[in-house]
């Protein structure tokens, strides 16, 4: 019993501890978390899209819906979209604050057709249905975005700058293909009747090709190639060229 003041102190001061403790933890928790929005926005018809940040872009084809938008609130009112001569572009408004560090947002656009992507940064693009309507169809990455998508094109240009990656599937009557860096075309299902492959870096490339196949290469990159084209291959480096 004499010790009873003591003992009696001790647990007082732990308990206040762990008050004191879950009061912080309830704090912080209350004020980094952020309310989630999910917003429809109307725009003009488009058949292009420029993109700018680091999105996850799901691309469905048909008649053209209001564009979804779903994330954080605050991260959703930083988001830009505008129609200006029929490219979609959006990109990351973050009223002069460059620190500005947006979490994970989600687009999902619907568009009956498709014919050219333009992505900086690193976005995840992912389209089902497929585009292109027999015309020319034209890609871009710069940076380490990925593009996935089933064309049926009469020309598909396709340029890679940096690490990024597009995976195309169905037609195309001519590729011509561009890597700077160590950006990968994954298209072993994409059949090509011409191909036309450059290559300044790393990178690799899986196509099929069934007339003809041009490959330059400068750098260690290498192209896999399914068909029986006629190729034709200038090489600067340790790259290679090879049938599957």
């Amino acid at each position: 019993m004499k010790n009873f003041p003591g003992n009696f102190l001790t647990m007082t001061g732990i308990i206040a501890l762990v008050i004191v403790i879950f009061s912080f933890s309830l704090n912080k928790k209350t004020t980094t978390d952020k309310s989630l929005a999910d917003e429809n926005r109307l725009v003009a018809p488009f058949d292009e899209i420029k993109v700018s940040g680091g999105f996850e872009i799901k691309i469905n084809q048909g008649a053209q819906t209001p564009i979804k938008i779903m994330g954080s609130d605050e991260d959703v009112k930083h988001i830009k979209t505008e129609v200006k001569d029929k490219t979609l572009k959006i990109e990351i408004d973050n009223n002069g604050n460059k620190n500005y560090n947006m979490g994970k947002v989600i687009i999902e656009i619907t568009v009956p057709e498709l014919y050219e992507i333009e992505a900086a940064g690193s976005s995840t693009i992912k389209c089902n249905g497929t585009f292109g309507g027999a015309k020319d169809m034209d890609f871009e990455i710069s940076g380490s975005g990925t593009i996935a998508i089933d064309v049926n094109a009469d020309e598909l240009d396709a340029s890679i700058a940096g690490s990024g990656e597009m995976m195309f599937s169905g037609r195309a009557n001519e590729v011509d293909f561009e890597i700077s860096g160590s950006g990968n075309f994954k298209c072993e299902t994409l059949i090509a009747n011409s191909a036309e492959i450059s290559i300044s870096g790393s990178g690799n490339t899986y196509i099929t090709a069934q007339n003809t196949l041009e490959v330059n290469i400068s750098g260690s990159g290498n192209v896999y190639y399914g068909g029986s084209p006629k190729v034709n291959t200038s090489i600067s480096g340790s790259g290679k060229v090879q049938a599957k």
